[in-house]
């Protein structure tokens, strides 16, 4: 209870510095879970280059990126819905916007363009874009259906109960799953042919 206490007056003072922190360590954690446990990877075998990737992503754009998208723009799209008196159906079209809008069109091209670029040295930048642009296409409909089965309800208990300063910590900690099943299924290229595949889920 007290260390509960203690990381929510520190979320509620620096929501933004929380909200990195808790995202970059799940994506160190996470990458590293799958790599020792899943990949059966050990010593020399770790891919280091693709757990920094894990944590800058993490950090930079599911902490700092998403507070700015939850609580900047997400209620400026929405700020003639009255929140006293729409509460769900704000939390409603905050969901709807998250998950369709944000997390096909924005987090995940994101994503998939930053793996490349950031770990595939040998792959010139507009190739590494190019890459990523198609794994994204490729992948869409399965990530967007695996993310809705996850996130919707998750979400739509967010941003109807929590407030500003703990949405993102809560998302972070519910996306655990998330970025495991990302990791295991995007992480490397060729991990038994899920990038090519059509049921790579």
């Amino acid at each position: 209870m007290r260390l509960y206490k203690t990381a929510h007056d520190f979320a509620q003072r620096y929501p933004i510095s929380a909200a990195a922190i808790a995202a970059g360590l799940k994506g160190v954690s996470a990458d590293q879970c799958v790599q020792r446990f899943v990949e059966k990877r050990s010593g020399p075998s770790i891919d280091w280059r693709r757990t920094v990737f894990f944590a800058n992503f993490g950090w930079l754009y599911v902490g700092v990126g998403q507070y700015a998208i939850f609580n900047g723009a997400f209620p400026l799209a929405l700020r003639s819905v009255d929140f006293a008196a729409g509460r769900l159906r704000r939390a409603a079209a905050m969901t709807f916007l998250d998950s369709c809008v944000h997390l096909p069109f924005v987090y995940l091209p994101l994503f998939y363009c930053s793996r490349e670029a950031f770990t595939n040295e040998a792959s010139a930048w507009k190739e590494s874009i190019k890459k990523g642009v198609n794994t994204w296409r490729t992948n869409l409909l399965h990530d967007c259906t695996l993310q809705a089965a996850i996130f919707v309800p998750i979400q739509g208990f967010n941003f109807y109960f929590n407030p500003a300063h703990l949405r993102v910590p809560f998302i972070v900690a519910a996306g655990y799953i998330w970025m495991i099943v990302l990791s295991v299924c995007r992480g490397e290229e060729g991990l038994n042919n899920l990038e090519n595949g059509a049921d790579e889920k």
